[in-house]
């Protein structure tokens, strides 16, 4: 792989970077021990994370982004890292009581923000029309969305994406789905993660009530299909 002179200038000879194993995105993603920092790269994809990035800062707690730039066919994102470890690391995942307050809080505080000033759009109109569903699941998709009850979601809002440290919310990475959209959108795939990474649905409502809403059953399967996971309960 040959890297951009001018990301090199900035971050470095690539033999210093440590490859991540946690990124399940599909881009390749660094760690650069000198500039305590995170480089994502790729053909596609990291041009909506950049704007989120762009949006989101100093609105709510997200990494500083420190450079993007576009050579050869690839998209590379620099972005200074966070405190803090992901919700799936053992040791939070063995305070499960902690951990739903925790990305519930996360969630309040995102979904709180001003949904008329937000520019990322990531309403049903949109994905239905941009995302690559099969003819089969469009045909289920389509004809009848749910009403969509909008805010500013995460979009991917499983516990690998948010990090905290000493029980307490430290930010959130990832954010190439960013946008306006229903609330579901991250309520359910938080659900999903819940018990994926907890290996029970016990906490499914527990969860729900420490963010304040009743279960939904029709969104929670929408929002499912809608994002391609295993169906499976969740609550």
């Amino acid at each position: 792989m040959q890297f951009p002179g001018s990301l090199l200038e900035i971050a470095g000879l690539p033999e210093s970077w440590q490859q991540n194993e946690i990124s399940g995105s599909g881009a390749c993603v660094y760690y650069l021990p000198r500039l305590n920092a995170w480089l994502k790269y790729a053909p596609s994809g990291v041009l909506a994370e950049a704007d989120a990035l762009r949006y989101l800062q100093g609105k709510t707690t997200v990494p500083c982004l420190l450079h993007y730039l576009e050579a050869d066919n690839y998209s590379y994102l620099l972005t200074q890292s966070l405190p803090g470890r992901p919700l799936c690391a053992t040791e939070i995942l063995a305070d499960p009581e902690q951990l739903i307050y925790i990305l519930a809080g996360a969630l309040q505080e995102l979904h709180a923000l001003d949904v008329q000033a937000c520019p990322l759009d990531q309403r049903l109109g949109v994905k239905l029309h941009t995302w690559p569903f099969t003819p089969e699941e469009y045909a289920w998709l389509a004809p009848d969305p749910p009403p969509e009850d909008l805010v500013v979601t995460h979009g991917d809002a499983c516990l690998p994406n948010f990090l905290c440290e000493c029980g307490r919310y430290t930010g959130c990475l990832d954010l190439g789905d960013a946008g306006v959209a229903d609330r579901w959108q991250d309520l359910t795939l938080s659900l999903w993660s819940l018990q994926y990474n907890l290996g029970t649905v016990a906490w499914g409502q527990p969860f729900l009530n420490a963010y304040g809403i009743a279960p939904d059953e029709r969104k929670i399967e929408y929002y499912l299909r809608l994002n391609k996971m295993p169906y499976c309960a969740v609550l």
